[in-house]
């Protein structure tokens, strides 16, 4: 005991407190270490990420420092009281404050391991080259979720809840409500199919209602694309299961395109063609070089009209490629005096006689 002022200090106490709060300060310091070179090295997390994660595993760290402090108080303090507090008692319910604050902890602390399953799930895939981003997400995704069901499940049974009770009423309330709540209930069904089924994964490129996107994130509710134009779509799930999607990535990387031009009557056609074909495949994201093909498709009123078709992986890029390729075709055309004709029209003017005469 020491006693300094009136106050009596017992040092045994005060070296455990001072032992739990070191132990708790060289945790964050661990964590927050290991955080900083998963972001230095593009593991798996950026840094709006690891204040996240940090913060996550830094609440419960501090509750258990906390709890332990109390400990050396003894049970006889107010503190202890409070946290002791029954908020609900009956039979099926024991809800106290102290169980509050580790239900909340439980939570952070599964997000905090949660990080740590995706950084091992990153780390073990990456040396699987038959295993795409795509795949690795949903796998994540599904992981994640499952861990966050058993947190939930762990932290009501730490809150003295009874699990029976809670189905029971809680199949009460969906019976009561679920008319209300079925569209948000199949956009959650139809997030998992579409992480299950994997017709459209993260970074593909589709097309819904003539916008095409591409996918940026696939959570339970709904799913993030961005547009060619930078806008960002957010869509429930269950309308993209439902509608029509256009998946341009699904099976085969590459995608056919298309360009159409006009000549003037008397162009030498067979040049015509030889030009169009040599400005598609002198293209460097023009793959496929042998489809390549140009089509006669039309007299026209005032043009000889031909189709360019081409392919190319880089179907995001389609409007950039299409643009070079024009540019090389009337670069192309004025070298070769390949006349691409204006809209006209040939009058006839017929003179009448004169009536009087």
């Amino acid at each position: 005991m020491i006693e300094t002022n009136g106050f009596v200090i017992d040092v045994k106490w005060l070296i455990t407190f001072l032992i739990y709060l070191g132990l708790g300060l060289f945790v964050l310091f661990l964590i927050k270490k290991l955080l900083n070179s998963a972001t230095k090295n593009n593991w798996w997390i950026g840094p709006s990420r690891e204040k996240v994660v940090y913060n996550s595993v830094k609440f419960p760290i501090i509750l258990i420092v906390f709890e332990e402090t109390l400990h050396l108080f003894g049970d006889d303090n107010i503190l202890s009281e409070i946290l002791n507090y029954h908020l609900i008692e009956s039979k099926s319910i024991n809800l106290t404050l102290r169980n509050i604050l580790v239900f909340i902890s439980i939570i952070l602390l599964m997000r905090f391991f949660i990080a740590l399953v995706e950084f091992s799930i990153h780390r073990s895939l990456k040396q699987k080259p038959w295993i795409n981003n795509a795949t690795e997400y949903s796998f994540v995704k599904l992981t994640s979720y499952a861990l966050y069901a058993i947190a939930v499940f762990i932290g009501i049974r730490t809150m003295g809840i009874d699990l029976s009770l809670l189905l029971g009423a809680s199949a009460a309330i969906l019976v009561g409500i679920g008319f209300g709540l079925q569209d948000i209930f199949k956009d959650f069904i139809s997030g998992v199919l579409i992480l299950f089924e994997g017709n459209f994964k993260v970074g593909d490129i589709i097309e819904y209602k003539d916008t095409v996107a591409r996918v940026k994130r696939i959570d339970l509710r709904t799913s993030r694309l961005i547009t060619r134009d930078g806008n960002r779509i957010l869509i429930p799930n269950s309308i993209l299961v439902s509608n029509e999607i256009i998946n341009w990535s699904i099976s085969n990387p590459h995608s056919r395109f298309l360009v159409e031009v006009g000549v003037a009557y008397g162009s030498d056609v067979e040049l015509v063609r030889k030009v169009l074909f040599n400005c598609a495949n002198d293209h460097e994201l023009v793959t496929r070089e042998d489809d390549t093909k140009v089509f006669f498709n039309e007299f026209g009123d005032s043009s000889l009209n031909f189709k360019l078709y081409f392919w190319s992986s880089k179907t995001w890029d389609e409007n950039p490629i299409k643009s070079d390729i024009r540019f090389a075709i009337d670069k192309a055309f004025r070298e070769n005096n390949v006349r691409i004709p204006f809209p006209q029209r040939d009058l006839h003017v017929i003179e009448l006689p004169d009536e009087k005469s």
